[in-house]
């Protein structure tokens, strides 16, 4: 059965989501792109609140540093939040002038030698630590017992929020590129503000994630994380 707590934030960004449509839809494209764009301020608060979800993490690693792993697999979560603030900050960009998550990147760009192995280096680093925090993710929820949780429902939520704002992110440009075919301005500004909306969403949800794991740590009858091989951070 799905927790209450599940269904009401799904209640909850159901309306969100009302209410990012009311808001994109009558906009002119100026007022739209003032709002919506990368300088918007749904932009803007993103890196904010991926930083304030790193903190929490480390803040909450360092009492579970002997816990089952615990606090080990919260700092991968800190270091991936920081990654995820740092992307949406275009520091990917700005340190090496260039998008280093592209290949084009290495084989075409201007950037000196040095400037490349270097980001390479940070790269595949940051490839590790997204890798280990997806067999987590995985671990965790490919068991049936882990579904008596809270927060592994909120968990995978935010992580199916996370897909489809990437799918989001792609559709004009791929129902453009593939079938020839420009959907209405007012179509594009609802997907947009749908896409920036959700993209700055995304690490609230997992905080509330991060929120109600650390409550169901304190539960009177706390799931027997011993005895499950869903440990992943519990």
């Amino acid at each position: 059965m799905v927790p209450v707590t599940t269904r009401r934030l799904l209640g909850f960004l159901a309306v969100y989501a009302l209410a990012l449509a009311a808001l994109a839809w009558p906009l002119d494209l100026g007022s739209y792109r003032a709002i919506f764009s990368e300088q918007g301020p749904f932009e803007r608060l993103s890196p904010v609140f991926w930083v304030g979800l790193a903190l929490a993490c480390a803040v909450q690693a360092a009492p579970l540093a002997n816990g089952h792993g615990r606090g080990r697999n919260l700092v991968v979560l800190a270091l991936i939040a920081v990654l995820l603030a740092m992307r949406e900050a275009d520091w990917h960009y700005k340190l090496a002038g260039g998008n280093v998550l592209r290949i084009k990147f290495y084989s075409q760009g201007s950037a000196t030698l040095e400037v490349k192995l270097i980001a390479a280096v940070i790269v595949i680093v940051g490839l590790v630590i997204v890798l280990r925090a997806l067999w987590l993710a995985i671990a965790t929820l490919r068991h049936r017992a882990a579904w008596r949780e809270p927060w592994v429902w909120t968990l995978a939520i935010g992580l199916l929020a996370m897909v489809g704002t990437k799918m989001l992110d792609r559709s004009l440009n791929l129902l453009r590129e593939w079938f020839a075919l420009t959907l209405p301005e007012q179509t594009g500004h609802l997907i947009g503000a749908w896409e920036e909306g959700f993209e700055c969403a995304l690490p609230l949800i997992f905080a509330v994630a991060l929120w109600q794991w650390r409550r169901s740590l304190t539960a009177a009858t706390p799931l027997d994380a011993r005895s499950s091989r869903f440990v992943a951070i519990r």
